[in-house]
């Protein structure tokens, strides 16, 4: 029971820790990195508890965060540019026709509050 205890807690810090980090980690090293692991032992441990690769788990919540900061239209694009990293608004366009499936402008109108 002990043993079993312990294993939850350590699985509970590591989603703790990953949950608190990822927003401030553009890729799978530098989320482990935040987070205090080795890259193998945090892909092995990441698989198991949240039951895909970290590369596209951390796609599938930036993409859901750009979606949502997108749906206010007083935010400007340049603010969500920046928040999120992206080098170039040309390559903020991309990553939205990539993944969210059109252009930022589309999507706010779509998805505008």
């Amino acid at each position: 029971p002990y043993r079993r205890q312990r294993q939850m807690c350590i699985r509970d810090r590591f989603k703790s820790l990953v949950l608190a980090h990822y927003m401030k980690a553009n890729d799978t090293q530098e989320l482990a990195d935040l987070c205090g692991y080795g890259i193998t032992t945090f892909r092995r441990i990441f698989k198991e508890e949240f039951g895909t690769a970290v590369y596209q788990w951390l796609l599938k919540k930036r993409s859901e965060h750009i979606l949502y900061r997108l749906s206010f239209p007083y935010i400007p694009f340049h603010d969500i540019i920046e928040e999120f990293n992206f080098a170039s608004p040309q390559q903020f366009y991309r990553f939205c026709k990539a993944n969210l499936g059109d252009s930022p402008t589309n999507l706010r109108k779509k998805h505008g509050q």
